[in-house]
């Protein structure tokens, strides 16, 4: 129950802070073509989300882990 209440936060704090970047965007005229807002909006931000979910069933395990995965994947620019 814990890990699912400190990723929940993690992901919160995580789609405050990508709500805030895509403001800096909008005010900053930097274009993105159509495949860079595809892969910003599925892998930076559904995934964290869809792994929050998870980490609330019974798929726990596999909710730390793409929470886990996705936040390296981010940080390293994989």
């Amino acid at each position: 129950m814990k890990i699912a209440q400190y990723g929940t936060i993690i992901v919160v704090i995580h789609a405050i802070a990508h709500g805030l970047h895509g403001l800096a965007h909008m005010e900053i005229p930097i274009p993105l073509f159509l495949l860079q807002s595809l892969f910003i909006d599925a892998v930076i931000l559904l995934t964290p989300i869809i792994a929050a979910v998870l980490l609330w069933m019974p798929f726990d395990r596999i909710g730390s882990w793409l929470l886990l995965i996705n936040g390296f994947d981010c940080w390293t620019g994989v």
